[in-house]
């Protein structure tokens, strides 16, 4: 799996990052070596040719000569993944082993994986379907 270079995993404490979270600005302290990685689908595809920060800075510069020059301006996870605490990973329902995993591996290596933060309901959907004894038919997963 391919992993892109995220700043900010030296921080002790870091802060939730989340704009949406219930914990407010300037977000819930959170501990080293804890807390919750989410990365977005969108952050997943952006990132996929830009690996390095260096790279996404030169990728957001092209696309602001593209555009005529405008600035770009974007909150937190347009263009990286956002550490937060566990009401804001709560609060958009994702996986928490996954992306407390992804915040454990980040604090150590400063890297993310580039894929999207799998939802807690696809995990709800995979063990209902191995403890009824019952595998998923790919047509099954959409749903």
């Amino acid at each position: 799996m391919k992993h892109m270079e995220v700043s900010g995993s030296s921080h002790d404490p870091g802060t939730c990052s989340d704009d949406d979270c219930p914990c407010g600005f300037p977000g819930a302290s959170i501990p080293r070596g804890e807390g919750y990685m989410y990365v977005s689908k969108e952050v997943a595809d952006f990132r996929k040719d830009c690996l390095t920060e260096a790279a996404a800075r030169q990728k957001i510069q092209r696309m602001s000569v593209q555009m005529g020059g405008a600035c770009i301006i974007a909150g937190s996870g347009v263009f990286a993944p956002i550490l937060m605490c566990e009401q804001g990973a709560r609060k958009r329902g994702i996986d928490l082993e996954v992306a407390a995993g992804d915040a454990k591996h980040w604090w150590q290596t400063g890297q993310v994986p580039v894929r999207a933060t799998p939802l807690a309901t696809a995990k709800r959907r995979e063990t209902t379907a191995k403890s009824s004894g019952q595998e998923n038919k790919w047509w099954q997963f959409w749903k």
